[in-house]
């Protein structure tokens, strides 16, 4: 049993269906894993119970970091959960949309919207208050993804993580599809000259373009 604040586990609760991972035990595992590998501090208790089930290895390694630091796994486990969902909370964003980024990727985020919109306003047919949200979709997932190909590029990367991970890219890689097929409509149905298979392939190859150079 793991003890979250509630904040903690609203945040949890909705990162791990924002990323198509329905295990809550398995998010926890992909951030012990990738925090595990850092220099971590003792912070503060907190006050709810949570069962979660931690893959065997990362349970004698979170046992050794608990020993080294003097600290509880309970404490390990939150602090890899923060680091791991960006460092930012519910509750400093009053429980509204929340970017679960790290700092390196929130830049990388704002910078690939940027991008994306630039692209969109060069092609014909550009609703800002349409294309927006849509970008916004993009670019969150594709950061996402990219998130997952670093973790299946790690050697030590168990196959119940790989499985889990690469379903979660799965999930995004649809939302990106999807998003660029609603661009692509809204357009078609605005501009009547193209149509919305054609659109939707420029839209794309721009989308790529983009993620690609991110």
């Amino acid at each position: 049993m793991v003890r979250l604040r509630d904040y903690e586990l609203l945040e949890l609760n909705a990162f791990s269906q924002s990323l198509g991972i329905p295990s809550r035990s398995r998010l926890v595992n992909l951030a012990l894993q990738q925090f595990l590998q850092a220099s971590p501090k003792p912070e503060l208790h907190a006050n709810r119970l949570v069962k979660l089930r931690i893959d065997s290895p990362l349970q004698k390694r979170l046992a050794e970091m608990s020993k080294l630091l003097g600290t509880t796994c309970t404490e390990i486990i939150r602090m890899a959960l923060r680091d791991f969902m960006g460092h930012k909370t519910l509750a400093s964003a009053g429980y509204g949309q929340v970017e679960f980024f790290r700092d390196d990727e929130r830049e990388e985020y704002s910078s690939m919207r940027a991008q994306l919109v630039k692209a969109l306003k060069r092609m014909e047919g550009h609703n800002p208050a349409f294309d927006l949200p849509l970008v916004e979709e993009i670019s969150r997932s594709a950061i996402y993804v990219k998130r997952g190909e670093q973790y299946l590029d790690d050697p030590a990367c168990a196959p119940e993580t790989y499985a889990a991970v690469s379903d979660a890219m799965a999930k995004q890689a649809a939302r990106m599809r999807t998003a660029i097929r609603d661009l692509a409509a809204n357009r078609a149905e605005r501009l009547k000259a193209k149509s919305a298979s054609n659109l939707a392939a420029e839209i794309r190859k721009a989308v790529d373009k983009v993620v690609g150079e991110g």
